[in-house]
């Protein structure tokens, strides 16, 4: 299974990469192959309307390869903290490189981080939009608050709670279960 996670943080070295980063070791760990895109690292251009039926056609080398990571994606997993009550603007616009082709039927892991639990409207939010790329949210969400982490004496940012760890473990087996679903109505389809 190729996941293909959006780390939506504008910040680099954010507590929403940590947690990408950690959902991409489980993933490892189950076999899957993830790919982590940070965009604060790798910043997507703004959308160009006049490629949004088509993204495949964008000349940007940057869209272009976003674009090919998604198509060969069986999963993904969209990870942003809270801006004004809702997701960044960034992953707005990394989603808005991509259409309906890269998404349709596909589940996506949704991840949230900012600071207390009203963070799950990023997750309601990323459902409806989700739903309008045709793709599927899975049961499972992860909101992850400051509290979740720790410094610890060597300075490097640490994810602390296991109850995190658990969430995304099962998010991950759900992932595998709807993608595996996936594969085999399209096989179904095909006979």
């Amino acid at each position: 299974m190729n996941v293909l996670v959006l780390s939506g943080s504008p910040r680099p070295k954010s507590r929403t990469l940590l947690v990408s980063n950690l959902l991409a070791q489980l993933l490892n760990r189950a076999g899957a192959n993830p790919t982590v895109w940070d965009l604060a690292e790798r910043p997507v251009p703004i959308a160009d309307p006049e490629y949004h039926s088509d993204p495949t056609e964008n000349p940007d080398p940057v869209v272009w390869d976003l674009v090919r990571q998604a198509n060969a994606a069986d999963a993904f997993i969209l990870a942003s903290p809270v801006y004004h009550n809702s997701f960044s603007g960034v992953l707005k616009n990394a989603l808005d490189n991509l259409s309906i082709s890269q998404f349709h039927h596909k589940p996506v892991g949704l991840v949230a981080f900012g600071g207390s639990l009203t963070s799950v409207q990023v997750c309601d939010q990323l459902r409806t939009v989700v739903r309008g790329l045709l793709a599927i949210a899975v049961p499972a969400q992860i909101v992850a608050v400051g509290a979740d982490f720790t410094v610890p004496e060597e300075g490097q940012l640490r994810i602390s709670n296991p109850d995190l760890v658990g969430r995304a473990q099962r998010m991950i087996d759900e992932l595998e279960r709807f993608s595996a679903a996936r594969a085999r109505s399209e096989q179904a389809s095909r006979a």
